[in-house]
């Protein structure tokens, strides 16, 4: 007695069923939930209450359940779309405990009408699903200004006789691309709040060798990116150092008396993690080398201020070995947004 009202004033529905899959006990709550009385109910099979396509598989899973039965809780991944008397079919959330009573082994099934949280679940889908949408369009908008930006400093170098100022300008246009990449690639990904490395490198790479064909064709190019994918914050820094970077060792490493002891141009990238959300990109060449007077912390050429620049808004270190060739080794953190919208 004292059982049965603790099912019955309690706050969802409860229904007890028996080994045979019929119902043998329910509070009101489940009577006004599925809309029958008390007495349409009992002694049924359980399945009355389960929309009729899905009616020989609940049976099946239930003869699974008897098999083996233990509690399962609210949220356990037991969402179940149940039918009421009208023909209406709602999604439930159900919680099973066994219990052996007089008349032997039944199952306590505590359910709970979730359609309220399913429409506002889908809401949400729908709302994120804009905005993602939005945020594409941005990212490929930004991309398209910045080609427009591009085009226009390429007409604008028509009309420029001096040959640095020339140079100056093509050197905004690689930089200007290689912002306009990392959009390109955000624009594509599945995961708009990082890339996929690997390929950003590789593009932005080709990119530079058609944009210094005349000085590349005794160059080879190796990468190596380790599964790495880059927040936004991250990616557009980190793709202006390797711009900056390759470009010096394409115009510069490779003189034309130059004799190597294997007579090939290398240039290296490497990009892995060595440690938690720790960094290490690696650019390097086996040509000339840097001289010796020229120090990371006074340069005064723009290329490489804007390398410094860009390593201390990653908040990272940056080194120069100058053997063999030049490398630059930068360590730096992946610097994560608290949300993309």
């Amino acid at each position: 007695l004292k059982f049965r009202g603790l099912v019955e004033f309690a706050p969802d529905s409860i229904i007890i069923i028996d080994t045979e899959g019929n119902i043998i006990l329910l509070n009101t709550q489940a009577q006004k939930m599925f809309g029958y009385n008390k007495d349409e109910l009992i002694g049924r099979p359980i399945e009355t209450l389960i929309p009729e396509r899905f009616r020989e598989a609940h049976v099946r899973h239930r003869k699974d359940y008897y098999a083996d039965p233990r509690i399962r809780p609210m949220a356990s991944g037991l969402d179940i779309l149940c039918r009421r008397k009208d023909g209406s079919e709602f999604p439930t959330e159900v919680s099973l405990s066994p219990m052996d009573s007089e008349d032997g082994l039944v199952v306590i099934s505590d359910i709970r009408d979730i359609t309220c949280r399913k429409q506002a679940e889908e809401r949400i889908r729908i709302s994120l699903k804009e905005k993602e949408v939005l945020l594409r369009e941005v990212y490929h908008r930004v991309k398209n200004n910045m080609q427009v930006i591009s085009s226009m400093l390429n007409l604008q170098s028509e009309y420029i006789k001096d040959k640095r100022a020339i140079e100056m300008c093509k050197e905004s246009q690689s930089r200007i691309r290689s912002m306009a990449l990392v959009h390109e690639k955000l624009y594509q990904s599945k995961n708009l709040a990082s890339i996929d490395y690997d390929d950003y490198i590789k593009d932005l790479v080709n990119s530079l060798f058609r944009f210094y064909e005349d000085k590349v064709r005794k160059i080879s190019i190796n990468t190596k990116v380790e599964n790495v994918s880059l927040s936004v914050d991250a990616a557009i820094p980190c793709g202006l150092i390797i711009n900056e970077l390759v470009s010096n060792s394409i115009k510069h490493a490779f003189p034309e008396n130059l004799r190597l002891v294997d007579s090939r141009c290398e240039v290296r990238i490497t990009l892995r993690p060595v440690g938690q959300d720790l960094l290490e990109l690696v650019v390097g060449d086996n040509g000339i080398g840097m001289p010796a007077y020229i120090d990371l912390n006074k340069v005064e050429t723009l290329g490489l201020r804007l390398v410094s620049t860009l390593v201390k808004q990653l908040q990272g270190d940056i080194e120069l070995k100058r053997e063999g060739g030049a490398e630059f080794r930068i360590r730096f953190k992946d610097i994560k947004r608290k949300g993309i919208f």
